[in-house]
């Protein structure tokens, strides 16, 4: 959320992009290209979703924030220990990891593949995969 808890809960398409451009960390921009609009006016929408494809669309831009992720995931492995094998969601390989890993993907394909960003995980690993 562009200004963190201070900031608006729905901001403009000018906030959204200057955030994605400079404040977004990797896991946040990651993170975007699971991002829905889920209602507005049909020009705002229309808006907004272009803001959300633009910020998925740079491959460049993916293979920087690639390497990025990475360093941030070795991190929170080292910071962030898993309380027990059992712990599922922390561990390596976990819940965490593959939603990561599956974010990651839509996001790395979402330029060429628009359709990535409105489907469900599992129907985007399926489109992927052809």
């Amino acid at each position: 959320r562009p200004g963190g808890i201070a900031g608006p809960l729905a901001p403009d398409a000018a906030q959204f992009k200057a955030f994605i451009q400079s404040e977004a960390v990797a896991q946040d921009q990651i993170l975007l290209s699971r991002a829905r609009v889920i209602a507005g006016p049909e020009k705002a929408e229309a808006t907004a979703a272009a803001v959300l494809r633009g910020a998925v669309s740079n491959p460049r831009r993916a293979e920087v924030l690639l390497r990025d992720l990475d360093r941030a995931r070795a991190q929170r492995l080292r910071r962030d220990k898993a309380g027990s094998p059992w712990d599922l969601e922390q561990s390596e390989g976990g819940l965490f990891d593959v939603e990561l890993i599956v974010s990651t993907l839509i996001y790395r394909h979402a330029g060429a593949l628009p359709a990535l960003q409105k489907l469900t995980p599992e129907d985007a690993l399926d489109l992927m995969a052809r």
